[in-house]
């Protein structure tokens, strides 16, 4: 693929992904589209450390199984988020399944996508959860470990861990088949794309408080899964988020669950996910955060003028 392994470069080292900057690498990747080899080569180059860790995805092919598919688009900016050159060629170096238009994988679209991604919404930028270091703050994990260049692992990696475990909390009946390939893929790597501490998680502990809501879409047979769970370290950050998003899709046709996405909210928008009016039967369901399913719509809102909300039922867990 010709891609440089440079041994020394001056660019990204391990420790400073907050301080590096990722809006100038993104404007100079966005400069060599749609070549992917360049883009590569660029990524080496200006960030050795990263790219690395994203070649060294390839070694975990079962992690790529937990995750479902995303929109390379935000319906609320109504923008694209990352060039599509960039994606196929993160993509092609970590061996992901490769994007189908605007259809992506959605771990690579929510970690490395969102990394090289410029878009600024409402919210904040697209990389701010991972280089505030909120997430780790508010559960009391090493800096940085979500972020691109972790001190152990990778962002792909410690970012699939976290989220499955948390996903999928081991309960009396046993443990969820997704833990399961989480193993496989941490074997795969000879754990070298996960770190240790996120396997030792005490995700029990973690649970306190946490509240699930439950949107299931009969005609589909699926349903979406919004948990949410409070930071047991308390309101971090200058927004003061206090809970973390984890977003899945339950497919009972093939019965398989995978993520979407997760984020750092505020309290203040779990109340109005969770608002008691719109709670019950006869609920218009909509798929959110630009999550895709191929049942539903042939791309997702913004883009597929055919795509409409469904009917369902919208419950509440703890």
């Amino acid at each position: 693929m010709g891609i440089m392994l440079a041994a020394a470069v001056t660019g990204l080292v391990m420790g400073s992904a907050a301080e590096f900057n990722w809006t100038r690498l993104t404007e100079e990747l966005e400069r060599y589209a749609p070549r992917s080899e360049n883009i590569q080569n660029v990524l080496f180059e200006r960030a050795p450390e990263f790219a690395n860790r994203v070649l060294g995805d390839e070694r975990a092919p079962s992690l790529f199984h937990l995750w479902g598919e995303s929109l390379n688009f935000d319906s609320g900016a109504k923008e694209q988020i990352t060039d599509p050159a960039i994606l196929e060629a993160v993509a092609s170096l970590m061996r992901a399944p490769y994007p189908r238009g605007p259809v992506m994988h959605a771990g690579v679209m929510h970690t490395y996508g969102y990394m090289l991604s410029n878009l600024v919404t409402p919210y904040g930028g697209k990389r701010d959860r991972w280089v505030s270091g909120v997430i780790e703050a508010g559960f009391g994990i090493a800096p940085g470990l979500l972020g691109p260049v972790p001190p152990e692992g990778s962002q792909f990696g410690n970012v699939t861990a976290f989220a499955t475990r948390l996903a999928y909390p081991v309960r009396s009946g046993g443990r969820h088949r997704n833990l399961a390939i989480l193993d496989l893929g941490v074997a795969e790597s000879g754990g070298h794309t996960v770190a240790a501490e996120l396997l030792a998680l005490d995700v029990a502990a973690l649970m306190h408080g946490r509240r699930m809501l439950i949107e299931s879409v009969p005609a589909l047979q699926l349903a979406l899964v919004t948990q949410l769970i409070p930071f047991p370290k308390g309101p971090q950050g200058r927004e003061r988020y206090e809970y973390l998003l984890i977003y899945r899709v339950e497919d009972q046709v093939d019965r398989t669950s995978r993520l979407v996405t997760l984020f750092p909210i505020r309290s203040s928008d779990v109340a109005r996910i969770l608002k008691a009016d719109r709670l019950g039967d006869n609920q218009w369901i909509d798929l959110r955060f630009n999550a895709h399913h191929p049942r539903w719509s042939a791309t997702g809102p913004g883009l597929d003028p055919a795509y409409t909300p469904k009917m369902g039922t919208r419950s509440l867990e703890r």
